[in-house]
C-alpha cells in the first residue's frame, strides 16, 4: 500500500489553501472536531485560553498536595457543564493574568460577577453540602479574594465564609461520604484558613479532624497533607482560646520533630548550597512541589511555635530565652524565603514565604527585602 509522504500531504494542503474557488454559496463553515455539544462555557477564544491558563498557573495552588491533580483535571472537565465553576475558574485566571503579564484587568470582574449571578442562589438550597462543584467554585474565589488584598491588611473573607458553612455543615454529617474532589477542596480551604489565620492572627476557624501520622510506607503527598495539618494544629494552638502549657507546646513541638525524622527521604533537597553570608537566603532545591510545600508547612509550623513558647516571665533566663528564640524564628524565616526563592516552579512556596516575613516584620535587610 501507498504512503503519501508527509512533504506531499503539505504541498497539497497549502495549493488546497491558495485556490482561489469560493466556498458553494449557503455552505456554512464547520468545526473541524466533532462535538456534542457547541454551546459550553469555554466557546469563546478567550475563555478557552484562560481555561488552559488556568490549568497551568493556578491549579498549582490547589494540586501541590494532590497526587491525581484534581483542580488541574477534574475541575476544568466538570466546569465544561457547569457555569458556576467555570466562571469561578475564568475570574481566577483572568485575575492571576493580569497581574502577572498583560492582560485587561477588569476582565476577571465580569467572570466573577457572572459567577456571583448562579452561585448565590445556590448556596440556599437544601442540597448545597453535597455540591462539590459549588464547593470548588467557592474555593476558588477564595484564593481570587487572597490576590486581591494585600498580605496584611483588610479582607471581607466572603467566600471564606462560605466555604467554612459548607465544610463545617458536612462535617457534622458524618453519613455523608466525601468524593475524591470534596477530600482535595478541603484541604484547599485548610490551607486558606491558615492564610487568614496568620495573617489576621485569629483563631483557626474549621473544624480540626482526627488524623494520625502517615503509616510506613505512605505516598509523599500523605507526609505533606500531614504538614499541613500540624501546621493548623499549632495555629489552633498559638491564636485559639487553648491554654498555652507546656506540655501541650512540647507535645506539638515533638509531632514536628517526628515528622521531619520520619518523613520519606524522597523529601531530602537535591542539592543545598553553603550559606555563607548571614544575610543571605539558603539556596536549596527540592525536587516536586508536594516536597517544597511540605517543608513550608512544617517550617511555618515550627517557626509560629517557638515565636509563641511560653517564656519565663522575668530574669535573666527571660532575657536569654527571647533571645534564643529570636535567632530559631530568623533561621526558620531565611528557611522558607530561601525554598521559595530557590524553587521558582513552586508558586506558592513564595505565598507561605510572604507569611512568614508579614508575620515576624523584622527590621533586618535580609529579612525586609
Amino acid at each position: 500500500m501507498h504512503v503519501p509522504q508527509l512533504d506531499q500531504l503539505s504541498n497539497e494542503v497549502v495549493l488546497t489553501l491558495n485556490d482561489p474557488t469560493p466556498f458553494p454559496a449557503g455552505q456554512a463553515l464547520r468545526p473541524i472536531l466533532r462535538t456534542r455539544k457547541d454551546d459550553t462555557p469555554f466557546s469563546t477564544k478567550e475563555s478557552a485560553e484562560l481555561m488552559r491558563y488556568f490549568i497551568d498557573n493556578c491549579a498549582c495552588f490547589f494540586d501541590f498536595s494532590d497526587a491525581d491533580r484534581h483542580f488541574a483535571d477534574e475541575v476544568p472537565l466538570r466546569a465544561r457543564q457547569n457555569a458556576t465553576l467555570a466562571n469561578a475558574m475564568l475570574a481566577l485566571a483572568a485575575r492571576h493574568r493580569s497581574r502577572t503579564g498583560e492582560f485587561e484587568h477588569f476582565a476577571a470582574d465580569r467572570y466573577y460577577n457572572v459567577c456571583l449571578q448562579t452561585m448565590i442562589p445556590k448556596l440556599g438550597d437544601k442540597s448545597a453540602i453535597q455540591d462539590d462543584e459549588l464547593l470548588a467554585a467557592i474555593v476558588i474565589l477564595r484564593l481570587l479574594e487572597e490576590m486581591d488584598v494585600p498580605i496584611v491588611g483588610s479582607d471581607p473573607q466572603k467566600h471564606l465564609f462560605g466555604t467554612q458553612a459548607l465544610i463545617n455543615a458536612s462535617q457534622a454529617r458524618p453519613q455523608l461520604s466525601a468524593t475524591a474532589l470534596r477530600k482535595a477542596c478541603y484541604w484547599a480551604a485548610f490551607r486558606q484558613e491558615i492564610f487568614m489565620s496568620i495573617t489576621t492572627q485569629r483563631p483557626f476557624n474549621l473544624i480540626l479532624p482526627e488524623m494520625q501520622p502517615p503509616s510506613s510506607p505512605a505516598d509523599d503527598w500523605s507526609w505533606t497533607v500531614q504538614a499541613t495539618y500540624q501546621c493548623g494544629k499549632v495555629q489552633a494552638f498559638v491564636f485559639g482560646e487553648e491554654s498555652t502549657t507546656m506540655s501541650r507546646y512540647l507535645q506539638l513541638m515533638e509531632d514536628i520533630e517526628t515528622w521531619q525524622r520520619d518523613r520519606p527521604a524522597s523529601f531530602d533537597p537535591v542539592y543545598q548550597g553553603l550559606n555563607r553570608l548571614e544575610h543571605a537566603f539558603p539556596d536549596i532545591r527540592i525536587q516536586m512541589d508536594c516536597h517544597v510545600m511540605g517543608w513550608q508547612y512544617i517550617t511555618m509550623a515550627h517557626l509560629l511555635l517557638s515565636a509563641h513558647r511560653p517564656l519565663p516571665r522575668v530574669g535573666p533566663s527571660h532575657r536569654r530565652t527571647m533571645m534564643d528564640m529570636e535567632e530559631v524564628v530568623k533561621r526558620d524565616v531565611r528557611t522558607l524565603c530561601g525554598i521559595a526563592q530557590s524553587n521558582p516552579q513552586t508558586p506558592p512556596a513564595s505565598l507561605v514565604a510572604c507569611m512568614a516575613v508579614a508575620l515576624c516584620k523584622f527590621a533586618s535587610p535580609s529579612i525586609g527585602s
